[in-house]
């Protein structure tokens, strides 16, 4: 009988990061990890912190007093001085959702987040672990480090930071943040994730490891008109922090269609 694993050699395995015995890849795949730059190379991918008590420390927006909570997809920067503000929108992973959304957790970073900062067992040793807070309120995207079944990102406004099953991916490059936004909420990554990350835990290791195909100009419009419209769905939604009424309710129309 032929052997139907006689395809490539252990030497061809060397191609792909890690180098995972990937029997089933295919040749234009194998060739990708080979010639392509990576994901890691254009957009900085981040773990966030580890707050060691999420019960503790994260709520969602709706359960605290929002006199004390900076909710805005407006633009903000990394100064933030305001004084009476202690819960903070918290990126945190969240069910499986394109382009947009998943905006529900604030997270206590009051005075810079003093009490996750300081947060300590008994025997003193630090429980929590505040990680690339340098890139915290920045602009950026954002996935869900746990998932059940395929990989997506979301775009994420300035504003925001974010714990470890919320990890991001920044550039200071607008276009390269959206064209990373678009490659990464395609068929395509999940293809590549099912190799460098069979157990369905998508580290930033294994995302940068992800082959990434020079830029496509249409494709920008493609994920900004995606991410917009993913925003006024969230938005129609009452989690939404900017949700103002139902869509059924702005309908103009003095009557219902027959």
């Amino acid at each position: 009988r032929k052997n139907i694993f006689d395809k490539f050699t252990q030497h061809d395995f060397k191609n792909i990061p890690g180098m995972p015995i990937a029997y089933w890849i295919d040749l234009p795949s194998l060739l990708s990890f080979r010639h392509h730059k990576k994901l890691g190379e254009k957009i900085a991918l981040k773990a966030g912190m580890s707050t060691g008590d999420n019960i503790k420390f994260q709520r969602y927006w709706y359960e605290v007093s929002i006199k004390k909570t900076l909710i805005t997809n407006k633009e903000s920067n990394t100064k933030i001085d305001i004084h009476n503000i202690k819960w903070f929108p918290c990126s945190s992973g969240g069910e499986y959702r394109k382009w947009y959304g998943n905006n529900e957790i604030v997270v206590n970073w009051e005075n810079n987040g003093y009490e996750i900062r300081n947060f300590k067992f008994e025997n003193g040793k630090t429980r929590s672990a505040v990680r690339n807070d340098e890139y915290y309120f920045r602009e950026g995207i954002t996935w869900s480090k746990i998932s059940q079944g395929n990989f997506c990102v979301r775009y994420r406004p300035k504003g925001f930071v974010f714990d470890d099953t919320g990890r991001c991916g920044f550039s200071n490059n607008k276009n390269e943040l959206l064209y990373a936004a678009g490659l990464m909420c395609t068929p395509v990554v999940n293809h590549y994730l099912s190799i460098l990350a069979p157990t369905l835990s998508f580290t930033s290791g294994e995302l940068a490891s992800v082959p990434y195909p020079e830029i496509e100009d249409e494709i920008i419009e493609l994920v900004t008109n995606a991410i917009e419209i993913a925003k006024n769905d969230w938005d129609s939604q009452e989690q939404s922090w900017d949700y103002v009424c139902s869509p059924l309710l702005e309908h103009n129309s003095t009557q219902l269609l027959r």
